[in-house]
């Protein structure tokens, strides 16, 4: 989905993970005012390794192999769609980069990884101090956000840009 008014705005990464926490499933980045998503289709390692999906997000393994891509297709994808930048911001620093670890990411080292070509930060640094410890919440109160489903990666990744733009008093009319 295109959003023009975000084409200024740093990249956005968000990863959802399976019931376990350790295995992704689904991948979105906001990039030059576009928001891009993939399912994350299962490793077969993953499926011995407690890889578990809750009914309530409404996947299944089946469903993910059937519209799923592979780690290093989406990882590729990534790398192309936001050439130029070193560093991709996102919501759970410390989820986010322990799930893109499950990705191919054979190609130059950074300082969060020897194995991933961006650094990753948490876009609550984008935000004022006073609230980056409570910028979730910002954002589920956000009134600009209020149409947009939580439990969408594409929909987080521009929920987060436009609280990130109103805690900082610029206002985007999308």
């Amino acid at each position: 989905m295109h959003h023009p008014k975000l084409k200024f705005f740093p990249p956005i990464l968000v990863a959802f993970a399976d019931d376990s926490g350790n295995y992704p499933t689904a991948l979105s980045v906001l990039a030059n005012g576009t928001v891009y998503h993939w399912y994350v289709k299962p490793e077969k390692e993953w499926l011995t390794h407690h890889y578990s999906l809750s009914k309530s997000e409404g996947l299944s393994i089946s469903y993910l192999n059937q519209v799923g891509q592979s780690c290093s297709y989406i990882f590729d994808q990534l790398i192309d769609v936001t050439f130029g930048y070193s560093l991709l911001h996102t919501i759970g620093l410390h989820q986010t980069t322990k799930l893109m670890l499950q990705f191919d990411c054979e190609t130059l080292p950074n300082k969060n990884s020897p194995n991933m070509v961006f650094a990753i930060k948490d876009v609550a640094e984008l935000a004022p101090k006073r609230y980056r410890d409570n910028f979730t919440k910002e954002m589920a109160l956000n009134p600009d956000c209020f149409q947009l489903n939580p439990n969408s990666t594409s929909d987080v990744c521009v929920a987060a840009a436009l609280t990130v733009l109103r805690l900082n008093s610029i206002r985007v009319y999308t």
